[in-house]
């Protein structure tokens, strides 16, 4: 901690790593500014000393608000940031080493979106009739694409050409990207696998419907063409009139928009699709990250290896 006393204070470390994790992963604006509000509050919290103790950690990420009760999205959200700020300053010996040990072993990485995708039988069965359009073409990207909540909020009208849908993305150390999905033949093929093609003929009908749509295809105000905000689709849940409320609403949807690209994943692999073709349409540049947090490879091995024997 000596290190630390002698070299900078609580606001220029904190300052100093999000200009390096901006610079490192090419966040967007949203993104670091959710960052900098969770460790402003932080400091606001305990600004005598850095090194705080597990039990302080968790009363942050459970203090109250405004708004009443964090939900639980927040406070692991809280806890997740704490944490990636933690391992950064010790990794940089900014901090002992022992407290990044610590506190990785006190308060491991709460990640609920780990190989969370969506029942079928869940999926289908809501009553898509009473969403928003802009809503039940949000579900349909996430479930029939795997796009991304952030992905879903940029598409615009332009992007959607004949049967393919024209993805801008970024990734770490190779700038900006684009992709090319084939949104009509994935629909299709997961629809037919599934066995209940009703959502997909809703979903098909509002992106033929989208090419002539101007501005968002999801957006918050379409006669204005107002975007809707990404940590506002990703943070809360959906309820069956297309408005987003906080956890607390007993209507909420059991799911959350990544969720629905978990399933996109899980849904291609257990169809048939190769698992190298499972990670170039989720647009992951190392396999194992879709093997390790969205397909389960081990899913149907048991029923294969038995009818295997009996063959």
């Amino acid at each position: 901690m000596d290190k630390f006393e002698r070299s900078m204070s609580a606001e220029v470390l904190v300052d100093d790593y999000l200009l390096q994790r901006k610079r490192r992963t090419e966040a967007t604006d949203a993104t670091m500014h959710g960052l900098r509000h969770v460790l402003k509050h932080w400091l606001l919290f305990d600004a005598d000393h850095l090194t705080p103790t597990d039990k302080s950690m968790v009363d942050f990420a459970f203090r109250g608000r405004r708004t009443g009760a964090p939900s639980p999205y927040t406070k692991k959200n809280d806890l997740n940031v704490l944490r990636s700020f933690y391992n950064w300053a010790y990794r940089y010996e900014y901090l002992e080493k022992d407290f990044g040990i610590r506190l990785k072993d006190s308060i491991p990485k709460i990640n609920e979106r780990l190989k969370r995708w969506v029942e079928t039988d869940k999926f289908y069965a809501l009553p898509f009739d009473s969403f928003k359009p802009e809503l039940r073409l949000a579900l349909g990207l996430g479930w029939f694409n795997g796009l991304r909540a952030h992905e879903i909020m940029k598409l615009k009208t332009f992007h959607v050409v004949g049967d393919r849908l024209n993805v801008e993305r970024k990734r770490t150390r190779r700038g900006e990207e684009k992709a090319s999905y084939p949104w009509r033949a994935a629909g299709q093929y997961l629809a037919h696998h599934h066995g209940n093609p009703k959502f997909w003929f809703d979903f098909q009908k509002l992106m033929d419907e989208a090419k002539h749509r101007r501005g968002y295809l999801i957006a918050a105000n379409p006669e204005r063409g107002e975007p809707e905000a990404t940590r506002r689709l990703q943070g809360f849940y959906w309820n069956p009139h297309g408005h987003v409320k906080s956890g607390k609403n007993h209507s909420s949807m059991p799911f959350t928009p990544h969720d629905l690209r978990h399933s996109f994943g899980h849904n291609c692999y257990q169809a048939g699709l190769p698992i190298e073709k499972v990670s170039s349409l989720m647009g992951h540049s190392d396999i194992k990250t879709t093997t390790t947090y969205y397909v389960d490879l081990s899913e149907g091995l048991e029923k294969f290896l038995l009818e295997g024997i009996s063959a």
